[in-house]
């Protein structure tokens, strides 16, 4: 019988242990249950296209906020054509923000939903596999309350309040976006940047505790806000930079 030869020095071999495994998702590699179902595995997809959306969706928040900022506060030093070009980059970041943050919450069939991504975690068909995939990954975690504070998440997404900010968000979306209309009706009130924003922080919650139960994947909320606002800060401080150029 051949023998198994022995590791070299200083090398420790890696045995993947069998409760998890790794897939390649948009190429991002995530640690899985070895034993997931399709039906799973589709919903972990799912969750990790709707997780980049937010992000997405958070930095264009912090953009948005920061080019309205710079119009309000120096509306009158950038002068016509650079205020021009500002409010048109305003209004596409609005505008994709639209877009993103209720393509989260379509029923389309072929569409991102989280409720539909969430349900389909926290069925009592894939918590075996779970269970022995955080038994792994961090043995105190305690997957019964982390379903139930997850399903709490999910109700809140319907909540009156975040119901409505997502009614008037999508009214904007398809009567100025998908099918622009000059003189909209929005029955249920223009959306405001309020809206937008409660919409994504009940969203991006949601997504946060999703993520915990089915990938033991954390995210770094502070830091993903905080990037945003850098991103924001530099390019406002180049546009500011370049009108102190042209006025010396």
């Amino acid at each position: 019988m051949p023998r198994i030869p022995a590791p070299l020095p200083g090398v420790i071999r890696a045995v993947p242990h069998p409760a998890t495994r790794t897939i390649i998702v948009k190429g991002t590699k995530l640690k899985v249950p070895a034993d997931a179902t399709d039906d799973l595995l589709n919903a972990i997809r799912t969750l990790h296209a709707a997780t980049r959306r937010a992000i997405t969706c958070v930095q264009s928040l912090e953009l948005y906020r920061a080019l309205t900022r710079l119009q309000e506060q120096h509306g009158d030093e950038l002068g016509e054509a650079l205020t021009g070009s500002i409010e048109a980059l305003t209004v596409v970041t609005l505008r994709d923000l639209t877009v993103a943050i209720t393509g989260l919450h379509d029923d389309d069939a072929k569409a991102i939903n989280v409720r539909k991504v969430i349900g389909e975690v926290c069925k009592p068909a894939h918590r075996p596999a779970l269970e022995r995939f955080h038994a792994v990954r961090d043995p105190a975690y305690d997957l019964g309350a982390a379903l139930a504070a997850l399903t709490l998440k999910a109700r809140r997404l319907k909540k009156p309040s975040v119901r409505k900010a997502l009614v008037r968000v999508k009214d904007v979306r398809d009567k100025m976006v998908a099918h622009y209309d000059m003189n909209p009706d929005f029955a249920n009130g223009h959306a405001t940047i309020r809206d937008i924003g409660l919409a994504l922080a009940a969203t991006g919650s949601a997504l946060y505790e999703c993520n915990l139960v089915a990938l033991a994947r954390p995210y770094d909320v502070r830091r993903i806000r905080a990037t945003g606002r850098d991103e924001a800060r530099v390019l406002v401080e180049t546009l500011l930079a370049g009108v102190e150029a042209r006025d010396t």
